[in-house]
């Protein structure tokens, strides 16, 4: 039997329903919204870490922030203050025992409601939505949808993965610097895929040490586990340590095309709608950016923009993603040029997709030549003249 209906309902309780979440309880009418919150089995408690110039609007959630960066390889090792940015921490569990706690407390306009939406459909004739789990309806107005999509390889779009498995270790003598980040470690062997270690000292004796890789298909844990084992053995040969925690994820890494819809008219939200940085995994704050640009626009009744990458990053996304999936033993060597011969700050703004088409030809003269000529070749030249890309 169908329930009352709701202003609006989140499909999936997770990043990004719950940042837009925490942007719309701001507007003045937010309290007479009826809201249902859908989710289906308990989120993922991994990390998020991001890099910005200013305060955050969970700001209050960030756990420890640094002001340095540091990238390593054989024989390079960079470390730079990355000032005017702040690389920040946010924790899984932090995240959602706020979420699950406080903010439900309170907001209680907000219903959160343990189902599997199975089906949205869109009442045309009542202008509203009915979600399903296959026993049960809902109705709601406006629905938001952040169920991660189904990606398929395709010849025209890439589909590798950022997976990682990460272990929050406690040392017996001062092992870190607590006040420097290695963002990259490529002193690993590569095995013919991207592979590096990541590193956030939470003290001199605490940190997150993963190992991330760019790959088509994930791991086994053993491997993970041997690769762990093999770095602690070389780089912290002389420290003894016990594992706290592990973490573990898979990021997409896809220039598939995306849409701020989805096929019944529901808006989409978080890696759903490509907020995830192609080339980096990177979300947790352009959601916040795209948040805050979908409160905006529903509150002046806009058309909704998608804040996903466009234009000329796009561009500079496929010939990186191109040369990962097919030469991947060239990631090392763009990696290496990048960080050696590139400030820091400059390359976190041009992640962050701000800066000028200037500073962007500075950062391609620095790379490696012939591997971006060549996907330049494959994607733009040849399938003008009749050849596939596959």
């Amino acid at each position: 039997m169908a329930t009352k209906p709701f202003d609006m309902a989140f499909i999936g309780a997770g990043c990004s329903s719950l940042q837009l979440m925490h942007q719309m309880a701001s507007a003045d009418n937010w309290h007479e919204q009826q809201v249902a919150l859908f989710s289906h089995e308990q989120p993922q408690h991994r990390s998020w870490c991001f890099w910005s110039d200013k305060p955050h609007p969970l700001q209050f959630l960030v756990e420890k922030s640094w002001q340095n960066i540091s990238f390593v390889s054989n024989g390079l090792s960079v470390t730079q203050n990355i000032a005017p940015y702040q690389y920040h921490y946010i924790s899984g569990a932090g995240f959602f025992n706020y979420f699950q706690g406080q903010f439900l407390e309170n907001h209680p306009n907000v219903t959160a409601i343990q189902a599997h939406i199975s089906a949205v459909q869109n009442n045309e004739s009542t202008a509203a939505f009915t979600v399903h789990n296959g026993t049960q309806q809902w109705a709601a107005k406006q629905v938001f949808n952040s169920l991660p999509p189904k990606i398929k390889k395709t010849p025209d779009h890439v589909c590798l993965q950022q997976h990682f498995k990460g272990w929050f270790l406690q040392t017996d003598t001062d092992a870190f610097d607590e006040d420097t980040v290695t963002m990259m470690d490529f002193s690993i062997e590569q095995h013919n895929d991207v592979r590096f270690v990541y590193i956030l000292p939470f003290s001199k004796r605490e940190a997150l040490v993963e190992i991330t890789v760019f790959s088509e298909h994930t791991y086994a844990d053993a491997v993970y586990d041997e690769v762990f084992e093999n770095y602690m053995d070389t780089r912290f040969s002389h420290v003894n340590y016990t594992i706290q925690n592990t973490e573990k994820a898979s990021i997409p890494m896809t220039n598939a095309p995306f849409s701020r819809f989805g096929n019944t008219g529901e808006v989409l939200l978080g890696a759903a709608a490509g907020m995830v940085k192609a080339t980096t995994g990177y979300a947790f704050n352009r959601i916040s950016k795209d948040s805050l640009g979908l409160h905006h626009d529903l509150k002046q009744q806009r058309k909704l923009r998608l804040a996903n990458t466009q234009g000329r990053f796009r561009f500079y996304d496929n010939l990186l993603l191109g040369i990962l999936a097919e030469s991947p033993q060239r990631g090392k060597e763009i990696f290496e040029a990048l960080f050696s011969k590139m400030s820091i700050p400059t390359i976190l703004k041009f992640l962050d997709e701000d800066t000028t088409l200037a500073e962007e030809m500075l950062i391609f003269s620095k790379l490696p030549f012939w591997p971006f000529l060549a996907q330049v070749f494959k994607q733009c030249i040849l399938p003008k003249i009749g050849f596939s890309r596959s």
